[in-house]
């Protein structure tokens, strides 16, 4: 899957990403029930994305350099495990009023709101060492925040980003593939 996502053309994640569970959202308006399962997916996808340029192009990286891929692994999985609760436990109030519930349950919003500050941080974590990845394997040398913050934002806004993020990728990956041919 790692080298499926890596060589994936920008329109073909995009209809996958964007054009295909914004066109089952309108078809299937009166379904509340299938949003869950449409976010799910597109959650996996997204994270799958992020999961093969960080770890899919780790052998890109110069000789020089290494890049400590536990933390992000960790972070990786909590965010992942995470989004995916989220969504299905918004699916699940259905006509309940989420609000409501949550103004009900103070102690419940009192134990969320930390966790879920902790979980953002866990997913910034994940675009930061995605976008770090990225940069460090083009300039070969190892960068500071400054060098790939228009990377660590393309990455998080998705939508825009995949039409600059992965012909990069598709460069990184082809480099990868040609070097491991020529020797």
């Amino acid at each position: 899957m790692i080298d499926l996502l890596l060589r994936a053309k920008h329109w073909q994640l995009f209809i996958i990403l964007i054009v295909i569970p914004i066109t089952l959202q309108f078809n299937y308006l009166n379904l509340y029930s299938i949003f869950p399962y449409v976010m799910v997916v597109v959650n996996f996808l997204v994270f799958a994305w992020i999961w093969s340029i960080a770890i899919g192009l780790q052998e890109n990286l110069p000789d020089h350099i290494s890049m400590k891929t536990k933390k992000f692994k960790t972070f990786f999985f909590i965010s992942l495990i995470y989004f995916t609760a989220v969504v299905f436990a918004i699916g699940g109030f259905g006509e309940l009023n989420l609000n409501q519930y949550l103004n009900e349950n103070s102690t419940v919003m009192v134990i969320l709101i930390p966790v879920h500050l902790f979980l953002a941080f866990c997913a910034f974590y994940c675009l930061y060492f995605t976008a770090k990845t990225i940069k460090t394997i083009e300039k070969r040398n190892k960068v500071s925040f400054g060098d790939f913050t228009v990377e660590f934002f393309l990455i998080w806004f998705y939508i825009v980003g995949i039409w600059v993020i992965q012909p990069k990728v598709n460069k990184l990956y082809k480099r990868r593939n040609t070097t491991a041919n020529n020797v």
